[in-house]
């Protein structure tokens, strides 16, 4: 399913006049009232015209947090991209592309599956520290 929607995507030019996607189904951090929209869709559109400005438009928004991001750092010399979106060469071609940064895809298929373990073992640690340097003070 997902080889055919990045086909879809793939095959509308990004010069092409496709509707715009704001992907805010939850409002933003920006502002609670800012919500989800599809502006400027017209009959001619097809799927992959849909697709692609949804694409485009939930690259657009992780885009508006790496500028926050690098407002107090030097630019990376390149960004590593996992989970989901990895998977894709559009999605990744698509950050590489409106960032303007070099992307990396994590060899690995499984960071969901780290990052969930890795949690509690954190959490583990912060407990054992927290509870060491109680008994030293007693």
């Amino acid at each position: 399913m997902y080889e055919r929607i990045n086909t879809l995507v793939n095959g509308i030019s990004p010069t092409e006049n496709t509707p715009v996607y704001v992907p805010f189904l939850y409002g933003t951090n920006e502002s609670g009232r800012s919500l989800a929209a599809l502006e400027g869709l017209s009959h001619a559109h097809t799927v992959g015209h849909i697709l692609r400005a949804v694409y485009e438009g939930v690259v657009f928004s992780h885009y508006t947090h790496i500028l926050r991001l690098l407002e107090n750092r030097d630019p990376p010399a390149a960004i590593k991209l996992a989970g989901g979106a990895a998977r894709s060469r559009v999605w990744v071609q698509m950050f590489a592309d409106v960032c303007a940064f070099p992307w990396r895809r994590w060899r690995s298929t499984s960071w969901e599956l780290l990052g969930a373990m890795a949690y509690p073992r954190l959490w583990l640690w912060v407990i054992t520290v927290t509870i060491t340097k109680q008994r030293s003070a007693w």
